[in-house]
Order: structure tokens, then sequence, then C-alpha cells
């Protein structure tokens, strides 16, 4: 069976059904088999087992290494199990991560010192996936660290309502369906989920 025939998440189940969590437990550096897996694929796969598995590890000490930035499941997986992931490696396409039912919180992602620079990327999703922005506390606290940069200290829900529309305009599709800014739903989301967090809590 040739790997790149197959998809990334069958591939790695059927290695995992194999044994593979315990052989990478095993090695002294298990990032280096991630590493060469990652870079032989197209740099746009969603990596949703590959990441499971990461999670499982101890990665403490390592650092990754890649020839494109990661994908932001795998990022955040590395993350949380211990290895440090240099600026430039951060994630800047967000679109498979955001129409994946099993979509990780990256939480790990966001408090990332560096976090903010992914708010360009998360930024793209907003037009069309406001809901997967939204719905995740890893992108509303990077969003909220780049809102709070732009806005300072003292910002109420209508001065980040304001500054949210320089993002992308004054249109937003949530659940399918065009709303302006400032508008019922966009106060209504703001109530339910606040994009500006304070660093202990990220909610």
């Amino acid at each position: 069976m040739d790997p790149s025939e197959v998809e990334p998440d069958t591939w790695i189940g059927i290695l995992a059904a194999a044994g593979l969590e315990d052989e990478l437990r095993g090695m002294a550096h298990p990032l280096r088999w991630v590493e060469r897996v990652v870079n032989a694929r197209w740099r746009y796969t969603y990596w949703g087992e590959l990441s499971r598995v990461v999670r499982g590890l101890d990665l403490r000490g390592d650092e990754l290494h890649l020839d494109e930035p990661a994908t932001p499941e795998l990022c955040d997986a590395v993350l949380e199990a211990g290895a440090s992931v240099p600026e430039r490696l951060l994630p800047d396409w967000f679109h498979g991560w955001a129409t994946h039912e099993a979509a990780p919180e990256l939480a790990s992602l966001a408090a990332h010192p560096a976090a903010i620079r992914c708010a360009e990327g998360i930024n793209e999703l907003i037009r069309k996936q406001a809901d997967a922005v939204l719905g995740h506390a890893g992108t509303r606290r990077i969003m909220g660290l780049w809102i709070a940069e732009q806005l300072g200290t003292g910002a109420t829900p209508l001065t980040v309502l304001a500054a949210l529309r320089t993002i992308r305009g004054t249109a937003w599709v949530v659940r399918g369906r065009p709303q302006s800014w400032p508008g019922r739903t966009a106060l209504r989301r703001w109530r339910r989920w606040p994009l500006v967090s304070s660093p202990a809590t990220g909610s």
C-alpha cells in the first residue's frame, strides 16, 4: 500500500492499530518521525488522527521543525505534548480546521507567546465561518488578543464590534445567513462569547 494514495487519517489509523503509539513512545525523538510524515504531504492536509497520536506523546524539551507552517490542529497537539514551535511555523491556514467536525479548541496554540500572529489566518474565515471562530475557545482568545492590541484597555461591546468591522468589512455569514455589523445577532454573539478575554481564563 502506497501511503501517498491513502487519506492521512486512514493511514495513521492503520499504523495506530499496528502499534504506532507504543513504537513512538519508545523512540528517543518521536517528533522527527512526525516531521518526516508531515513534510512528505501537501501542506494543507488536515492531521486529525496524527494530532491525536501526538497529544499522547511526551515531547518536552523538543522543538518542531517543518518545511512549511504547521496546521492548527497539529501545532496545537505538538504544543500540548510539551514541544516548542518556532513563530515562523505557527499556522497561517485555518480552513481545514474550521470545516472539520472534531476540530480541537486550539487552547495550547492560543497560549503561545506569538499566537497573535495567527489572527490574520483566522481573519480569512470570518465572513463565511464565523461560527467556527467564535465557537472555539482558542480562536476566540487569539482574536481577542488582536482586538485588545487594536483597542487597548477599556473596550466595550460596541467598540469591539467597530474594530471587527475593520477585519472583513461589514457583512459576515452566521449559520448561512448574511449579518450586518453591528446588529442584533452580533450583539447576542458578543454577550455569549466575549472576544476580549483575560490571559488567566482565555474564555
